[in-house]
């Protein structure tokens, strides 16, 4: 397996660097046409620089012409494709569409990442059979979307994840509290809040009363660590998001909305069945809340709940679920396959 070269484009700078390094560890040299292309940069707004995460010959022929910027759309050259020999095209159709001619006959994984549509997948109808489609949960397919090949989840290094020991504030991590798709909604999160320790942290959050801005990746595992509760916020459509992840990772104690209150005022290319987080916190992982009041009786009263054992649940399912050992293995099996 290992001399596979891998192509690699960017949607998400944070899955970005995790997909890296699962690829580097394993056997794959992937060049990243994402924030880790060059590698002279020095970092980034989120993790930093690393160092095995792109190579001068590769990043040589990128800018010698072998990607460029068309009307603001990436464009590759069957040339610079030919270097590799796989692509990992992460959800975006344009992509795909914009250089299928390009890719010529090497293998395309288009891999999805919770965000798939109706739309966009009608989109690649045409080229389908280019196409192998990686989804990242069992709970992203649907009939009328592209065939699945693979589902091979979200990956992490589980033992970089310290032990949950309570007594911070409650908690929560999203980017742009406000948006449209975000479940809960502001002013839903907010009356969920009010009135308890609560902090809400990530970017773009300002006017939003609790909002603390972006922390550094450390002050993220202190926070998760010593969390009170975390109060799960997602963006439709995905099924399962980084930071829950990451919680669960460190054992925090989940507060998360039920598939009915989440699927209440969906879009159409929501499916209930879509909703990954509650079969997740199933069997004593988590807390789930059907409606305000309920959520705000249970984060008035966490101590009637046995949070060790949700912590203890919740952390031994997702180093079943996330573990970079097993994802990493999957990946070399599909790569294999379609290579």
């Amino acid at each position: 397996m290992s001399g596979k070269r891998i192509l690699y484009h960017a949607v998400h700078e944070i899955l970005e660097y995790d997909d890296l390094r699962l690829l580097n560890d394993a056997g794959f040299t992937v060049f990243s046409m994402g924030s880790y292309g060059n590698p002279e940069a020095r970092g980034n707004r989120f993790r930093g620089h690393h160092a095995n995460f792109a190579n001068h010959e590769d990043f040589a022929a990128a800018v010698a012409g072998g990607t460029t910027f068309v009307d603001g759309r990436l464009r590759v050259t069957r040339e610079f494709v030919a270097r590799f020999d796989a692509v990992i095209v992460n959800q975006n159709p344009l992509m795909v569409l914009d250089n299928i001619e390009a890719f010529g006959d090497v293998p395309v994984i288009y891999r999805t990442l919770g965000q798939s549509i109706f739309a966009w997948e009608e989109m690649l109808k045409p080229i389908a059979h280019r196409l192998n489609v990686v989804r990242y949960s069992e709970h992203e397919i649907h009939p009328d979307f592209l065939p699945t090949r693979a589902v091979i989840p979200f990956g992490k290094y589980v033992d970089e994840y310290p032990l949950w020991t309570g007594g911070g504030d409650i908690l929560t991590f999203m980017n742009t509290a406000a948006r449209p798709a975000a479940r809960p909604e502001q002013e839903t999160y907010q009356q969920l809040v009010a009135g308890f320790s609560a902090k809400l942290y990530g970017l773009d959050n300002e006017g939003i009363a609790n909002a603390t801005g972006l922390v550094s990746p450390e002050a993220q595992m202190n926070l998760y660590q010593s969390a009170r509760c975390y109060v799960y916020i997602h963006s439709l459509v995905a099924s399962y998001t980084l930071n829950f992840m990451e919680a669960m990772l460190v054992g925090a104690p989940i507060l998360a909305p039920s598939q009915a209150l989440v699927s209440a005022h969906a879009y159409p290319d929501w499916w209930p069945e879509r909703y990954a987080i509650e079969p997740m916190l199933a069997d004593g992982a988590g807390l789930v809340y059907g409606s305000v009041a309920e959520g705000r009786d249970i984060l008035a009263n966490l101590d009637r709940y046995n949070l060790p054992g949700l912590s203890q649940v919740a952390r031994a399912r997702a180093r079943n679920l996330f573990n970079a050992s097993s994802v990493i293995a999957q990946w070399q099996d599909f790569i294999a396959s379609v290579s």
